[in-house]
């Protein structure tokens, strides 16, 4: 009879264990594990220029993120700056300094959480050069596409308005049958654990 308490205990907490998991997982929109998938946006030519590419952002986590820019043709050195605003009409003053573009390429580790990289209008400015800093040869929006399933990134509507977040209705119906069934594992212990004469 003790062993069968015993075993109705481990039950009973390994129940309890698994639905604190669950409300943990998905409560107050908290994602049980982080994922972090690299998400390219294009880099379009300006001012006549033939410069084209991508820009890659990925969440390095710790509020970090990397900027990997890759251009064709791979020639010239390019001051490489994130302006505020997106491309049609960035602020002239820079926001933050990217390494430049050389031969092609570019990679930055930014102190900036990607979701306020693309929280508000802002974007990647290719520039001609240190002489020619006017001159914007190329540009990319930092906008994420829909679905982009960024840890941590919820891609606004076009109200600007951020969706809701919360417990979905698949895991309030998960605890509540966890709790349901802890109660009834509870009374079958509680049973099991008196006298027979008092079970009688």
């Amino acid at each position: 009879m003790r062993g069968t308490a015993l075993g109705g205990t481990r039950a009973l907490g390994a129940l309890l264990i698994a639905t604190g998991l669950i409300l943990d997982g998905t409560g107050g929109g908290r994602p049980a594990f982080a994922q972090s998938v690299p998400v390219s946006v294009p880099v379009e030519a300006r001012s006549g220029s033939d410069v084209a590419g991508t820009a890659t952002l990925a969440d390095l986590g710790g509020g970090r993120t990397r900027i990997a820019v890759r251009l064709s043709p791979a020639e010239g050195d390019h001051p490489t700056l994130v302006h505020q605003g997106p491309c049609a009409g960035p602020n002239p003053a820079p926001w933050y300094a990217l390494a430049n573009v050389q031969n092609g390429a570019s990679v930055t580790d930014v102190n900036v959480a990607i979701v306020d990289l693309t929280r508000a209008p802002m974007s990647v400015n290719v520039h001609q050069s240190v002489q020619q800093m006017d001159t914007i040869v190329a540009c990319a929006d930092l906008v994420l596409p829909a679905g982009a399933g960024v840890a941590g990134v919820a891609v606004l509507p076009a109200g600007g308005v951020p969706p809701a977040t919360g417990p979905s209705a698949t895991a309030r119906t998960l605890a509540a049958l966890g709790l349901l069934a802890a109660g009834g594992l509870g009374l079958v212990l509680r049973r099991l654990g008196r006298p027979a004469a008092q079970r009688a």
